[in-house]
């Protein structure tokens, strides 16, 4: 039901739903389940530009995985943290959150998450000016899922950084991804515009 209040953009149904949620399983005593419709919570919230409460119930959620030792939900709750603390300048905060994201990923064996988690710590050191680090990660990454577009782009906009010059996509992604990207349904490349917009950056501190 959340979801679709989502999909209508219906921010107060949605809230309505949530609260229906988790007083079914405040009543049944189920923390993970609480947990589980936090962490669905907070994605809501953040679709509707509430990160400060998105944050929060991250963090609710990381404690509630913790004591039940469900690193799958601890890893999904620290890398929706780790992107909204690197989003908030918080860059100490941000890193203790992704280095703990790659731990766990690395744990779990998740291909899908270590894409994740080495994209959310390329992006950190990549806005806070530490290219050895930035590029380490997104070697790591690309070394896990070479085609993944959200890396690809993030790899691009790193190099662009250093410098590199025209025919940066074919460098870097080989003649015929832009192809395969294109054919897979995705869109081309989100850093498109990411580096446009990204000449007026922030550096987070």
């Amino acid at each position: 039901m959340f979801f679709l209040r989502l999909i209508e953009k219906d921010a107060p149904g949605a809230q309505q739903a949530f609260d229906q949620a988790l007083t079914i399983a405040r009543r049944n005593e189920d923390e993970l389940l609480e947990a589980r419709i936090l962490a669905a919570w907070g994605n809501v919230d953040l679709f509707h530009n509430y990160p400060d409460e998105s944050l929060e119930k991250a963090f609710k959620v990381i404690g509630v995985a913790q004591a039940n030792a469900d690193l799958r939900l601890e890893l999904n709750a620290r890398l929706d943290a780790a992107r909204l603390l690197t989003a908030q300048g918080d860059s100490e905060s941000a890193k203790q959150q992704s280095a703990a994201c790659l731990e766990l990923a690395e744990k779990l064996r998740d291909r899908l998450r270590l894409t994740l988690a080495n994209r959310a710590n390329t992006t950190l050191f990549r806005l806070l000016g530490d290219w050895p680090r930035a590029r380490d990660f997104s070697d790591r990454g690309l070394a896990v899922a070479p085609e993944d577009v959200s890396l690809l782009g993030e790899r691009v906009v790193l190099e662009y950084d250093l410098g590199a010059g025209p025919g940066l996509f074919g460098k870097i992604c080989g003649d015929d991804a832009r192809q395969r990207t294109i054919k897979s349904g995705n869109s081309v490349f989100w850093s498109g515009s990411g580096l446009a917009l990204h000449r007026t950056a922030y550096r987070i501190r």
